[in-house]
């Protein structure tokens, strides 16, 4: 970015968006590293293996979105991060009463902020995307 915008004529067109990038990509790694940080805690958490049953498998649908967002397709996507919300959903439906105790709450809360974020991160992707593909074929 600061290449950029030492040169703002040259990259005028990709200036915006990439500090919405910069943006997403900061607040992505603050909720990971929130996770990341909380890990030690998580080993000690004495909850029932539900919450863990409920909690895993989200956790890898929201890994798997991350590492294939490019490639799939809108359709898949939305069938994805619809699955991934109700999943979230039923996980603070079951865990509510407890979700004040902040072993939990926090694992919780951070994947919610992914899942929320998930739209604008594959928006953003495949917009640049198409622009790309329309400025070649201008050409």
């Amino acid at each position: 970015m600061s290449n950029m915008n030492s040169n703002p004529e040259k990259y005028q067109d990709y200036l915006q968006s990439g500090f919405e990038i910069l943006k997403l990509n900061y607040s992505l790694l603050s909720y990971i590293s929130a996770l990341g940080a909380y890990r030690e805690n998580i080993k000690h958490i004495s909850y029932n293996s539900d919450f863990w049953a409920e909690f895993y498998p989200i956790a890898k649908k929201l890994i798997y979105a991350l590492e294939h967002i490019e490639s799939l397709s809108a359709a898949v996507f939305d069938k994805l991060l619809s699955n991934i919300q109700q999943a979230l959903h039923q996980l603070n439906e079951n865990t509510e009463d407890k979700v004040s105790q902040s072993e939990i709450g926090i694992p919780i809360q951070q994947l919610n902020m992914i899942s929320q974020i998930l739209p604008h991160i594959y928006a953003f992707f495949h917009h640049t995307k198409n622009r790309d593909n329309s400025s070649h074929l201008s050409m």
